[in-house]
């Protein structure tokens, strides 16, 4: 992950919002789909994932929301952006056309 790479969340997994914490369904191997509850942070996390920001602005506006600086918050949202990917929940500016909307005809 670079800091020009833009995160997407995956167009396979749909999510909800609830008091704060975000849950994600996504289909997975032989069971029909699996449920994902984040943390608190992670939901932080989740909400600022837009399309469009790339992960230093991400790090920017989570520790904006926790009150604190970058360098406290960057190695975690790095992280969790990282196991977010491992569970195939975000993917990545290169490996999102799935996620783009189709071209015009």
């Amino acid at each position: 992950m670079t800091d020009t790479a833009i995160p997407y969340r995956a167009a396979h997994v749909a999510w909800t919002a609830v008091d704060g914490c975000v849950y994600a369904v996504a289909p997975a191997g032989p069971t029909p789909f699996t449920v994902v509850e984040l943390s608190e942070t992670g939901s932080s996390v989740w909400m600022h994932i837009d399309g469009a920001a790339a992960v230093p602005s991400i790090v920017r506006r989570v520790a904006d929301e926790w009150g604190v600086g970058t360098d406290d918050v960057a190695e975690g949202v790095r992280s969790f952006l990282r196991q977010l990917t491992d569970q195939h929940l975000v993917v990545w500016e290169a490996t999102a056309p799935e996620t783009s909307p189709p071209a015009p005809m």
